[in-house]
């Protein structure tokens, strides 16, 4: 509240104006009586609130009485009373216990002092009034009592007046304060040539003390007439009435069309009121009645404007603000150029099925403008409401953990309805967003117009791991939706399957793959692979590791499709979806500890790898003159052919295949080939088999001729290959490893003279790379046993009598031995190593030097094939032992630490089957003996037998296998095989 506090420079220092004054004497000696001094009295002429609210000024008002008394006289001595004048001189400085005190000389309770602030002379029997204006400034948190002391100073006529007051103020929060809402009633509008009027009934249960009424500057420039704003007090019951008028001028028009959007607040407060209370009025410009319209549905409305005023108005235009394209627009308009006095018009407006506004924060008007005949310009604006729309969520909607599923919105009227953008959508569960449960941005009802009666969808998708729970669609009010929308939905229970299986049957790997198939309802995820017992040789494909060792392909995208994508050793598959882990290994696998884990839904699948042998041989096709090699697979009595012929560099007919000795991988292959095109040429080229991918180590068979003499591995892994260069010398050629393949380079060169060309001259090699073979030309017509020095340098070991047959390498004692049939009845067996002294030659007598030798038992009539014990001083023997059938021996040789005993021990395994009788070869593959070399047989008349022949645990096991292109009666001399790891599912 603020007051006019005129004079304050006189504020309790008024000036003390002295009082003039003489006795007079009396007859004789009689004592004059002295005058009693006037005592003047203050009573309190506005009652002070029981409690003030801090920070707020309240009225004190007090009526000062000089009272008329009676002469009094006291004994001979006596004291008179004065009934004379008192003049009121100033004040003291008062004791104001920390209130703000000002004494006010504009207030009309101020008569004690005229408006210069001089006191007045106060009669006998007369009053004035002295008021103050006291304050507690600042803010309380509790209530506190104060105590002031005015102290009135006057002529010497008279005792000093003392007014005693104590004040309680109280925090604005405190409930003993009034509230004035209910006592208040005003105008709404604040328009051109209006009186505003804002009356105060007190319907409180106080007095309202000092009562103030506030307007705005900007309003108090324009307002005309302002009655009094402010009241002392205001009992309960009675009223207070304050008012100003507007002018009908461009003046006031300009000032409220610069606030007409402003909030106008008209203040009223009062020292025992709670805060300032505030009266908003309305800002209108116009001098036109007018009235607002509401459309519930698509239809018309109409707006009528009525001139109250006496004189002509000039309308200058009727327009519609924030009506979005055009869905609201005047149908019919008679509001034409002028409005006469006391006359009306009207405008007819047709709400579309998609009324809205254009902006949602702004309301949208129809806006009238003219101008009175002074030429003010006004403008009337009234609302256009438009009904807000409602909107349904679809209910008792039910979904899986996993599923993408849809939940459709229904417009139910009445207009079309502007669906807000996604962040309006949410899904909630006790007022949470849930983060399994995600929205669709391109669900069709986001950002969309949606006409009545339509429906749209959300789409939301449930993650595999959401609870199974009732949720919460939520829709805020936005745009002209009504209010906020919400319906539950349900996530029930998903089944969660997958299907895992193993397959063998891959034609580029030597393992196979494992299938998973997602047959359930939810997206598997996480699905894990436990390879720490899988060694490490063994791959699974990844996308690019495809190629093994020596470039042989195993696996790209079009040969392993729809492989399992796995990264840090998971990987998800999707609902329907399924993927294929291909496993493959380029060398031999420990299966003891082969083992792969998956776990995919909680549980275990194991896998583990089986080892099974795959054979190679060799048959002539009964159509063709050159040979084919085949795969026979023995578990599934089938085969298939080995295309060679594509991996080969030489253009020709195979004439032979046979596998390289020493080579640990067991799986590189010789291929000699008759270049037709160079007088058949015979040309030899070698392949290795990666896991059951054929690669040419690309030997640069086109330099060199083949002399027969087989290719071999020396000790320490290279490749050593004996042949004819274009200057007919002999050249050994050396195959280093390397990571991708091999690298050649000539050794030495001799003359061809040297060595004869061979049909096929097999080599033994020993620890140190020193290459033996039985060699027959006419040197040595029975066969000679020969070592082949670094420089291919020739030192005969051996030269037979009889006919020189077979030769052995036993790697524990690193010793050769050959077998020859002298004259005498029986075999011998001959021991050499690189120590060995050489024949002697005494004329035509030879002398051999072996370090050992022995007779095998006479009754071995013929020996067909040997075969050293790997690890042992023994071999196997098929032999004719003079019985009906050939049989397989064992014959132990005595050595021990470096020495030979005495004694050869042969026993008999086994005698072969009958089917096995025109068998010739051994071989030991996979811990097994091997008969080979049946011939082939007519089975039907389009179809012939080959057979093979293991003998394991005593027993004889013939594979057959069937095709109308092996050749009849031909004998394989040659077996090779491979490993492959069929992958078994265990529980």
């Amino acid at each position: 509240m603020k007051f006019n506090l005129k004079h304050t420079s006189l504020l309790f220092s008024l000036a003390l104006i002295g009082c003039g004054g003489g006795g007079g004497s009396s007859s004789g000696d009689m004592p004059i009586p002295t005058p009693v001094k006037a005592q003047l009295t203050a009573a309190e002429a506005i009652k002070a609130p029981a409690v003030i609210q801090s920070g707020k000024t309240t009225v004190l008002s007090y009526t000062v009485t000089n009272p008329v008394v009676e002469q009094v006289k006291i004994g001979a001595i006596g004291q008179r009373s004065s009934n004379a004048s008192v003049e009121i001189q100033g004040f003291d400085v008062p004791v104001t216990d920390g209130v703000e005190l000002n004494y006010d000389l504009s207030l009309p309770q101020n008569t004690c002092f005229d408006e210069n602030g001089q006191g007045k002379m106060l009669p006998a029997g007369e009053q004035c009034h002295i008021a103050f204006l006291a304050k507690l400034n600042g803010a309380i948190d509790q209530e506190t009592d104060r105590h002031l002391v005015l102290a009135v100073r006057t002529s010497d006529n008279a005792e000093d007046l003392q007014i005693n007051k104590s004040l309680k103020f109280v925090s604005q929060h405190d409930a003993r304060l009034i509230d004035l809402t209910d006592s208040i009633t005003t105008s709404r509008y604040l328009k051109p040539g209006s009186m505003v009027t804002v009356d105060v009934r007190n319907n409180t249960s106080a007095t309202i003390n000092a009562l103030n009424i506030q307007l705005p500057e900007w309003l108090k420039d324009i307002a005309l007439n302002i009655s009094a704003a402010q009241i002392d007090e205001l009992h309960v019951g009675d009223s207070f009435s304050f008012s100003f008028n507007l002018a009908i001028d461009q003046k006031t028009i300009d000032a409220l069309t610069k606030h007409q959007d402003d909030p106008v607040d008209i203040m009223i407060e009062a020292a025992n009121a709670k805060d300032t209370h505030a009266i908003d009025l309305e800002v209108t410009t116009s001098i036109v009645d007018s009235n607002d319209v509401a459309f519930q549905q698509p239809e018309m409305q109409t707006v009528t404007y009525t001139n109250n005023t006496d004189t002509v108005l000039t309308i200058n235009s009727v327009t519609l603000e924030n009506i979005a394209d055009n869905s609201v627009v005047i149908e019919d308009n008679n509001c034409q150029e002028t409005l006469a006095a006391h006359a009306s018009c009207r405008v007819l407006l047709k709400a579309g099925d998609n009324a809205r506004v254009k902006d949602y924060a702004q309301p949208a008007h129809i806006v009238f403008d003219y101008s009175t005949e002074h030429g003010a310009k006004l403008s009337s604006q009234n609302a256009i409401n438009i009904n807000p729309v409602n909107v349904s969520i679809e209910k008792d909607v039910h979904a899986k953990q996993g599923e993408t599923f849809e939940v459709n919105i229904t417009n139910d009227g009445p207009f079309t309805a502007e669906l807000p953008d996604m962040s309006h959508f949410n899904i909630m569960q006790d007022n949470k967003n849930i983060a399994g449960l995600t929205l669709d941005p391109l669900s069709n009802c986001f950002n969309t117009a949606l006409e009545v009666g339509q429906s749209c969808q959300v789409k939301i998708h449930a993650a595999e791991d959401i609870t199974p729970d009732g949720y919460l669609l939520h829709i805020d009010q936005s745009n002209n939706l009504i209010s906020d929308v919400n319906e539950s939905f349900y996530i029930n229970d998903a089944d969660a399957s997958i299907v895992v299986e193993a397959f063998d049957n891959y034609d580029h790997s030597n393992m196979g793959y494992i299938k998973l198939v997602n047959n359930g309802e939810v997206d598997i995820k996480n699905i894990g692979l436990d390879r720490t017992y899988l060694p490490e040789n063994v791959e699974l494909y990844n996308g690019s590791n495809g190629t093994s060792s020596h470039g042989a392909t195993w696996c790209t995208a079009e040969l392993c499709p729809n492989y399992c994508e796995v990264n840090d050793g998971v990987f998800s598959l999707a609902v329907g979806e399924s993927c294929h882990l291909y496993m493959f290994s380029s060398t031999d696998v420990n299966i003891a500890q082969a083992q792969l884990t998956i776990n995919a839904l909680g549980q275990d699948y194991g896998f583990n790898l089986t080892r099974k042998t795959a054979l190679y041989a060799d048959t002539p096709n009964a159509t063709h003159s050159d040979h084919k090699l085949y795969q026979f697979m023995g578990d599934r009595i089938s085969h298939k052919e080995e295309k060679i012929v594509k991996h080969l560099h030489t253009a020709g007919t195979i004439e032979q295949y046979y596998w390289l000795e020493n080579d640990p991988d067991h799986n590189t292959l010789a291929v000699v080939v008759i270049d037709k095109s160079l007088n058949d040429r015979r040309t030899i080229e070698l392949l290795k088999n990666i896991g059951g991918t054929w690669v040419n180590l690309n030997f640069p068979s086109n330099q060199y001729v083949y002399l027969g003499i087989r290719a071999i591995f020396s000790p320490t892994g290279e490749l050593q290959v004996i042949v004819v260069n274009s200057s007919e010398e002999i050249i050994r050629v050396i195959g280093k490893p390397t990571a991708s393949g091999y690298t050649w380079h000539e050794d030495y060169n001799e003359p061809a003279t040297s060595i004869n060309s061979h049909t096929d001259l097999k080599i033994l090699m020993d620890q140190h790379s020193n290459s033996y073979t039985i060699r027959f030309d006419s040197d040595y017509e029975s066969g000679g046993f020969i070592k082949i020095g670094s420089n291919f340098d020739d030192t005969d070991l051996y030269v037979s009598q009889g006919l020189l047959k077979h030769s052995l390498y036993f790697a524990q004692a690193d010793y050769m031995a050959v077998i020859d049939a002298p004259d005498t009845d029986s075999h011998s067996i001959n021991f050499f190593n690189h120590q060995s002294k050489p024949v002697e030659r005494d004329g035509n007598i030879v002398i051999n030097h072996p370090d050992a030798s022995y007779l095998m038992p006479s009754h071995y009539k013929e020996i067909y094939s040997v075969l050293a014990i790997p690890n042992a001083m023994s071999f196997y023997a098929l032999v004719d032992a003079g019985h009906s059938k050939k049989e397989i021996v064992q014959c132990d040789i005595d050595y021990e630490h470096g020495h030979f005993g005495d004694y050869l021990h042969c026993r008999e395994l086994t005698e072969i089957p009958d089917a096995a009788a025109s068998a010739k070869t051994l071989k030991l593959i996979d811990n097994k003996l091997v008969l080979i070399g049946t011939k082939v047989k007519k089975e039907a008349p389009r179809s012939n037998k080959f057979s093979i022949f293991e003998y394991a645990d005593k027993q004889w096991t013939e594979l057959s296998y069937l095709s109308a292109d092996f050749s009849e009666g031909y004998q394989i001399s040659e077996l090779g095989y491979q490993y492959y790891y069929p992958i078994v599912q265990h529980d």
